[in-house]
């Protein structure tokens, strides 16, 4: 009787830290497709520059069409330019493409990230062992920090992409303006975050979940040997 009421115990309790465990992962799950989300809209805004700057012409031979004559002096049209331009309009057309596929590429890698983080971790979780749902979470945990960094690293391209485009294709004084502009923006959404994190942060000491033991799970000690 005794030994019976000890293991009814023991499953109430497993079930009850479960269920706290399913709690964290369907947080976590929830947030990754909010990333999947905000990345698929970042991605279809630098796939559309693409195309863009795609179409627009771009010319660094030094060659004049117009005029007809042979292929002028290379360095001092680069650091004069065609038509008053200076050599600030000419790195920032040649950056502005690359900056444009790192930022699709950030983009696609934390919205596939998020895609499969959502589609996995619930099927292992609910098909394995007790102890591979809390591996799950953990695991879920840490790779969600690395797509919010992946996230804040594409959201930080993202702004630099329309101050290369002014760069490129305003008056200098006029892309000047927006830089000052963009460095205000950027302080001000510092802050933001600053304010927002201090607000709401946690240390890890007094972080309480619904883990059975003091340190995290690792794929081979969560796994049950083989018959």
């Amino acid at each position: 009787m005794l030994s019976a009421d000890k293991d009814k115990l023991e499953r109430e309790y497993r079930k009850r830290m479960l269920q706290i465990r399913e709690r964290e992962l369907v947080y976590y799950i929830s947030n990754s497709n909010n990333i999947a989300t905000l990345s698929a809209l970042l991605l279809g805004c630098t796939v559309s520059f693409l195309i863009d700057q795609a179409n627009e012409s771009f010319d660094l031979n030094c060659v004049d069409l117009s005029s007809g004559d042979d292929i002028l002096d290379c360095s001092e049209q680069v650091l004069l330019g065609n038509g008053g331009q200076g050599i600030t309009h000419y790195v920032s057309e040649l950056l502005l493409p690359f900056l444009i596929l790192f930022c699709t590429f950030q983009t696609s890698l934390s919205c596939w990230g998020s895609m499969l983080i959502s589609m996995l971790a619930p099927r292992l979780a609910l098909h394995g062992p007790p102890s591979h749902f809390s591996y799950v979470v953990d695991a879920v945990e840490e790779e969600f920090d690395h797509l919010r960094s992946i996230l804040a690293t594409s959201l930080a391209t993202f702004m630099v992409i329309p101050l290369f485009w002014a760069f490129a294709n305003l008056h200098e004084g006029v892309a000047s303006l927006l830089s000052v502009l963009f460095i205000v923006l950027l302080l001000l959404l510092r802050v933001v975050f600053v304010r927002l994190e201090r607000s709401f942060v946690l240390p890890d000491a007094k972080k309480i979940t619904g883990r059975w033991f003091a340190r995290r799970f690792s794929r081979m000690s969560a796994t049950p040997p083989r018959r």
